[in-house]
């Protein structure tokens, strides 16, 4: 039960580890009776959800330091404008690897070349989304660690 706060943040998700190695029996016999087709419809939250939920968490944690109410403010606009960003990233990801997906079950139907070349163009843009991604990611841990710069210049 060690990511039982994951229970309490995302209730309705049938997991209590949202990786795949987080010791937690019970996902995995639940999982096991998935590909059996004894249960169904099993409820997972996006990942996009449970990384907001983590920036959110770590940034109220640097920002009950920060004690300059115009560093406070910036920082809040700043976080929600990545939040934002890395929330539209992720569900673009996850639009376009199930695009790909869908693509792939109908590959059967065209030509061997012209499959080929529209694979390369697919997994390229999710590439480039990924690298969006990684760079929203730098710009919150920049945040946080100027956060983290300013509540340690209040406290000397």
């Amino acid at each position: 039960e060690g990511y039982h706060n994951f229970h309490h943040t995302f209730q309705a998700d049938y997991r209590n580890g949202h990786k795949w190695y987080h010791w937690d029996p019970t996902k995995w016999w639940i999982n096991i009776c998935s590909m059996m087709k004894m249960t169904g419809n099993l409820h997972k939250v996006p990942n996009w959800a449970i990384e907001n939920a983590k920036m959110k968490t770590s940034f109220e944690h640097k920002n009950n330091k920060v004690t300059k109410k115009e560093f406070k403010d910036d920082f809040n606009t700043r976080l929600e404008e990545y939040s934002r960003q890395i929330r539209t990233i992720l569900k673009d990801i996850t639009k376009k690897r199930q695009e790909y997906k869908d693509a792939k079950k109908l590959r059967k139907l065209e030509l061997k070349e012209n499959w080929n070349k529209k694979k390369i163009m697919m997994k390229f843009k999710i590439k480039e989304s990924k690298y969006k991604l990684a760079m929203a990611r730098l710009k919150f841990k920049n945040l946080i660690k100027e956060m983290k710069y300013h509540s340690n210049i209040a406290i000397a």
